[in-house]
């Protein structure tokens, strides 16, 4: 029931986690957000601080960092990033606008473009600025024209506003407070992008964007009452067992999950700050 530290490998095996090692400082920056991309066949960490700089950092040894966007070019937070196809980056802020890192040239795409989430899906991009989606012309990234167009849900459901968008499954998840609605069967007809919108629940969802993650055929996500795994339509919890360890998260603190391999086993982990009921 209270495993710290401590992976079990196998039955009547469970072995000591390392400890974590420092990779790469970034010298006076506090960084906020980092995603993992992959771009020209090569892995890094795009991060952004709290100064509102960029930085690239390979994610294998020498784990050499690149600033590639200086103090003031983004928000203090909020801001996120898509992988589009494996040549570029594309970074979207809360307020400053839409951009494009190739790993050589930061772009401004549109200054007007902004909001909370993005995501590559059906050879688009999909932007998600309160209960409104923003998507790109068919295999652009920069090009709101043509076939490009917005779409915004006006369902009770959605009772405030769209959270993450996640790519998976032949699916765009697209994640409320408390719902789940998906977009699929996108196609071009008469010169016009249609779609289907289905809500898979009204009553689950979460607030905390970047806890939203795949694993394997599922997506993981975590809320104020426990972690869920969504199966197809149906949220299912999987945090029972550690419900004592949920009722001291501290949910003033950030929140995330990713996917890692520990002792060779594929593990999803949740990254939060809970309040040590012994120390």
């Amino acid at each position: 029931a209270w495993l710290e530290n401590v992976r079990p490998v196998g039955g009547a095996n469970a072995r000591a986690v390392p400890a974590p090692t420092t990779v790469q400082t970034l010298t006076g920056e506090v960084v906020v957000s980092a995603i993992g991309v992959n771009i020209n066949n090569v892995d890094y960490n795009i991060c952004f601080t709290v100064s509102g700089a960029g930085y690239q950092v390979l994610a294998a040894s020498p784990y050499t960092s690149v600033k590639f966007a200086n103090a003031g070019t983004f928000s203090a937070s909020g801001v996120t990033a898509a992988q589009w196809k494996n040549e570029r980056v594309l970074i979207l802020d809360t307020a400053k606008g839409y951009f494009d890192w190739n790993t050589a040239v930061l772009t401004t795409i549109s200054v007007p473009t902004i909001g909370t989430s993005i995501a590559t899906f059906s050879g688009r991009v999909w932007i998600a600025n309160g209960r409104t989606l923003q998507f790109t012309d068919v295999n652009s990234y920069n090009s709101f024209a043509g076939a490009g167009g917005s779409l915004t849900i006006t369902d009770s459901i959605l009772r405030s506003n769209i959270k993450q968008l996640l790519n998976a499954n032949n699916f765009l998840y697209i994640y409320g407070s408390n719902c789940v609605y998906v977009i699929g069967d996108v196609r071009v007809s008469a010169g016009i992008t249609v779609y289907t919108l289905t809500n898979l629940t009204a009553s689950v969802g979460t607030a905390m964007p970047m806890s939203v993650i795949p694993y394997g055929r599922e997506i993981l996500f975590q809320t104020r009452y426990g972690m869920y795994s969504q199966k197809g339509a149906i949220p299912v919890k999987i945090s029972d067992h550690i419900d004592g360890t949920v009722d001291l998260i501290d949910y003033t603190q950030p929140v995330s999950a990713g996917q890692v391999i520990i002792f060779k086993q594929l593990c999803a982990v949740f990254s939060f700050t809970y309040l040590d009921p012994v120390a």
